[in-house]
């Protein structure tokens, strides 16, 4: 199963109730598409870098799951349609470390040996 995360901004002008239930039906639709949910964090109400449909705030929600096949696909497309959701994005994260910076490397290579140079001088 590969893991994705889902990042969702609700509609600022949802009641506290319509809100729970759009947090409900967004992860209820991550488990209709066949994927397990492993987290969910409300990050709440914040400004936007830019106006959506005419809003300058929005609800946001994190959502980290693992699926199979065209989970992320479906998603996005039933996102696409939700009127609660003013914007969605659902990524990939790759598990795999990248590799090894430069820094680690260059503390393996030795150093000149200052006290044998000068022994020889």
């Amino acid at each position: 199963m590969a893991r994705y995360e889902l990042m969702c901004i609700l509609r600022p002008d949802l009641d506290e109730e319509s809100l729970e239930a759009a947090i409900a039906r967004v992860a209820e639709l991550v488990t209709a598409a066949g994927g397990t949910l492993d987290k969910l964090e409300r990050w709440g109400r914040r400004h936007l870098a830019y106006p959506i449909n005419g809003r300058t705030e929005g609800f946001y929600i994190v959502q980290a799951f693992a699926g199979v096949g065209a989970i992320a696909n479906e998603l996005t497309r039933r996102l696409n349609i939700n009127e609660d959701v003013l914007r969605s994005i659902v990524v990939r994260r790759d598990l795999k470390a990248a590799p090894e910076a430069p820094a680690a490397a260059s503390s393996t290579e030795e150093e000149p040996d200052v006290q044998s140079e000068s022994a020889e001088a």
